[in-house]
This record gives C-alpha cells, structure tokens and sequence, in this order.
C-alpha cells in the first residue's frame, strides 16, 4: 500500500533528485510551538515560523534534523519541508542568502512538477 500523491514524497524525490548527495532526518514534530522550540534545539539555525519548523545541525557534523509542524494545513507542511530541506542544501552558515534562495525555488517548482503529472496522470 502506498499514497500515489503524497506532496511530501514529491518534496524529498525533488529535493533528494536535484542534490543527489542531500542527507537529513525528517520527523514530524508535534512538540513545536514558539518558544519550546527555541529551548529544544537553541543551536537550530532557521526557524520559517517557531511552530512550523526547524532546521538541526548538529555539532558533530552528523546528519541534520529537519522537524516540521503536523498541526499545519498540508500544502503549508510541503513548503515549510521545502523550506528547510533548502537549509541543508545550502549549509549552516547561508541563512536566507542567495544560495538557500535558489535550492528552495528549484526544490519548490520541481516537487510542483512532478505534483502536476501525478495529477495529469488520474493518480
């Protein structure tokens, strides 16, 4: 059994697709809420929204966590995941700089093509 049209499948495949070296731990997160998640990983780098999600680089160097909201609309949980996805690709130190910019839009239109042709398809 599987969802055909899972947005956030789409999200990792695009992701996963255009940075074939990408590696992160991604976990629903039912904890997040504004400042508990602050005291949770005061070492996060991003936040798009408190609630909604968080990038984790660890200090080891080992793989990053990336937590997203399950108390979200689920087209808003696709681009938070996008979102952060986007921070991995680009590195703890890029912020909302030009690099994250540009992994985050080729993520974002990619997982909206292939939503696309799952739709086109009937699926």
């Amino acid at each position: 059994m599987y969802i055909d049209n899972d947005i956030f499948s789409a999200v990792t495949v695009a992701a996963k697709g255009l940075y074939p070296e990408l590696d992160a731990l991604i976990h629903w997160d039912p904890t997040l809420s504004g400042d508990d998640l602050k005291d949770k990983f005061s070492r996060a780098i991003t936040f798009k929204k408190p609630e909604f999600g968080y990038t984790f680089f660890p200090d080891d160097g080992g793989t990053p966590v990336v937590g997203v909201s399950p108390h979200i609309k689920v087209t808003a949980a696709a681009e938070v995941l996008a979102h952060e996805l986007a921070h991995v690709v680009a590195g703890k130190e890029a912020g909302h700089g030009r690099e994250w910019s540009d992994a985050f839009d080729a993520i974002h239109k990619r997982a909206n093509e292939i939503m696309a042709r799952c739709w086109e398809d009937g699926s």
